[in-house]
């Protein structure tokens, strides 16, 4: 993790000197997924896309950290976009493979909620996160949609030690002790 940060302070100070060095950014973009900057790994594939509209790595790398900020649809956009340039490209199809993947069981999760099937909600949506389980932009909100699925479902002991869990992972989490005070 030190090494990324480092490895993103020297490509930033060797970008001062040089007017368009895409290499370095990619580099750089690289080294800031690798600390979980992923507003930072936007903004400079963001630039590198502007100057080389057809750059798959750049599609893959910024698909990624749409996907790790939990916002998938973004992902699915990007990936598919480097789909477009290359049908075959290893990365991007990975990248959208996992998304829908994840955004499938989450789906079903859905669906078996709004049929009052909270049982089937609480397996999807446990399914969901174990594809992922580093995926702490997605687990959580997900985590509290488990926590109203046992709520509904009358199971509030599970329900309550689902919430407190929540809230000792992230005390300042407003939702989740709203979901506790429910």
């Amino acid at each position: 993790n030190e090494d990324y940060k480092a490895a993103a302070h020297y490509f930033k100070v060797a970008m001062k000197f040089v007017d368009q060095a895409t290499d370095l950014m990619m580099q750089k973009a690289s080294a800031l997924m690798g600390i979980g900057d992923y507003y930072g790994v936007i903004s400079d594939t963001g630039k590198i896309l502007k100057q080389h509209p057809q750059n798959l790595e750049a599609f893959r790398l910024r698909g990624m950290a749409y996907f790790w900020l939990n916002e998938h649809e973004l992902a699915i956009k990007h990936f598919r976009e480097g789909l477009k340039l290359d049908p075959e490209h290893k990365g991007c199809k990975e990248g959208h493979k996992r998304v829908k993947k994840l955004e499938k069981k989450k789906a079903k999760g859905d669906q078996a909620f709004d049929e009052q099937k909270y049982e089937d909600a609480v397996k999807y949506y446990q399914e969901a996160i174990e594809l992922e389980p580093d995926h702490y932009n997605f687990a959580l909100p997900t985590k509290k949609l488990i926590v109203q699925a046992y709520s509904k479902d009358g199971k509030h002991d599970k329900a309550i030690e689902l919430a407190e869990e929540i809230v000792e992972e992230n005390e300042k989490d407003f939702e989740a002790l709203w979901a506790l005070g429910d």
